[in-house]
């Protein structure tokens, strides 16, 4: 009997760039939104991941490889979300933390993409635009780092001495490092069976 279901694994195949939408150096903000974005960034963030934004300690840099390395071929989308809801980080906060208003976080990140060389456009980075942006280097779409964590959704079954994950769809790199969004659940359930199949590497030590 072959079970339908989501299997998250680390893996390393070429990810394809998604179809319709527009890149980071097709212009994602307007330069004034970057510049509003300097100071909510230094009044907001500098004070953990450092004015030149290379970071510091457990607060990752915001700029050049390690930051594409992370978010290459995501859209602007879990980025957003990432700083909205996790920063500053739950030990940094106090009563009087509140959250910021959306239009200053995509200011963040239009101030974040003009650090990294991204060029600015003629429209400002907003809610409603955000997962129409994919962050990809100048070369387009690449494979994810080594160890990244991916879905594929299949049917699982034995075969021989492994357990396998077969009619698989292609695998996609999950947007948290260690465990699938609650959407990303919900958007696999309703993808249609691949072609594809997988050896389950150590699939014992995920029991």
């Amino acid at each position: 009997m072959l079970a339908r279901l989501v299997i998250l694994f680390f893996f390393a195949p070429f990810l394809q760039p998604q179809t319709g939408r527009k890149s980071v150096w097709e212009g994602a903000y307007a330069a004034a939104q970057a510049e509003r974005g300097v100071k909510a960034f230094t009044a907001n963030c500098a004070g953990c991941h450092q004015a030149d934004l290379l970071g510091k300690g457990e607060a990752p840099a915001l700029k050049g490889d390690s930051f594409m390395e992370r978010w290459q071929d995501y859209s602007v989308k879990p980025l957003f979300n990432l700083i909205k809801t996790e920063m500053p980080p739950l030990r940094f906060r106090t009563p009087d933390t509140k959250p910021l208003p959306d239009e200053m976080y995509a200011d963040v990140i239009a101030y974040i993409f003009k650090v990294n060389g991204f060029p600015a456009g003629p429209a400002e980075l907003t809610g409603g635009n955000l997962d129409q942006v994919q962050i990809v280097s100048k070369s387009g779409a690449q494979p994810p780092p080594q160890f990244a964590l991916v879905l594929s959704v299949g049917c699982m079954r034995f075969r021989q001495v492994s357990w396998m994950l077969s009619y698989a769809t292609s695998p996609v790199r999950a947007t948290m490092p260690d465990l699938a969004a609650r959407e990303e659940i919900q958007t696999a359930r309703t993808v249609p069976l691949g072609l594809r199949e997988y050896r389950l590497a150590d699939f014992g030590y995920l029991a």
